[in-house]
């Protein structure tokens, strides 16, 4: 298996980076967030571990990001409540702990937040914030 180079914030030409459906592994380079240009990426269904960077919040322009069926371990970074252009955040099926963010409610232009499959903490309601979302355009999968 291969790992994503820390070279990857060197293109910084890229509006796309998918490669999902493949057997890349090790943590996410921080150097993610040096691709300014970047609106979709997708790297699900790989074997990613570790955390997601917050360097991320760096992605200005972001409008997918998918990084499900991995196997990312930590909490969701509050920062991702900034990407105020994000539309899908696709975070299911890692092993992400904790409480879901509140400041994800800031994120007024998603369509799809799915969060299933995880092992939130589950005293934590889901906040309001994103449930005033869901009552607009947000879909919320069943957390389990």
């Amino acid at each position: 298996t291969s790992t994503i180079p820390t070279e990857v914030g060197m293109l910084t030409s890229v509006e796309t980076l998918a490669i999902q459906h493949n057997s890349f592994s090790g943590t996410l380079p921080s150097e993610l967030g040096m691709l300014r240009n970047m609106t979709i990426l997708s790297l699900h269904k790989n074997d990613i571990v570790g955390s997601i960077p917050s360097e991320l919040v760096l992605l200005s322009d972001i409008s997918t990001l998918s990084l499900a069926v991995n196997s990312i371990t930590g909490t969701i970074p509050s920062e991702l409540g900034l990407c105020s252009k994000l539309e899908i955040l696709a975070l299911s099926w890692n092993k992400l702990t904790g409480v879901i963010p509140s400041e994800l409610g800031m994120l007024t232009s998603a369509k799809d937040m799915l969060l299933v499959a995880n092992t939130f903490t589950i005293e934590a309601d889901i906040p309001n914030e994103i449930c005033e979302l869901a009552s607009t355009n947000t879909t919320l999968e069943k957390l389990t």
